[in-house]
């Protein structure tokens, strides 16, 4: 099973391989709630929450026309730093991220 670190507090979590980000973010606040004050994730129903890959970008699943809309839609970069937009995004291998807070 894939291990995901979400700094910070470096909370680990093993997940299924194909889960999202977002899942893997539900796990890891049901061991450290205090991590949801790092972002924000929800308004009106639409997941907006991004992280900064620190190590295993190529242990996540290629980037969607969805994701890429996502990013684009909310000024992220793309291709010039390791962003990916965690309802987006499915885990195949280990990984480490850092949670975005909006607007970072």
């Amino acid at each position: 099973m894939p291990k995901v670190r979400i700094e910070p507090g470096g909370v680990e979590v093993e997940v299924d391989m194909g889960v999202s980000l977002l899942e893997a973010l539900d796990l890891a606040l049901d061991k450290q709630p205090a991590l949801l004050s790092w972002m924000d994730l929800w308004n009106d129903c639409e997941c907006h929450g991004f992280v900064e890959v620190l190590k295993g970008d190529g242990h996540l699943r290629s980037y969607v026309p969805a994701e890429l809309d996502a990013l684009k839609a909310r000024g992220m970069p793309i291709g010039t730093a390791p962003v990916r937009h965690i309802c987006q995004t499915m885990v195949l291998g280990d990984v480490v991220v850092r949670l975005l807070r909006r607007g970072s």
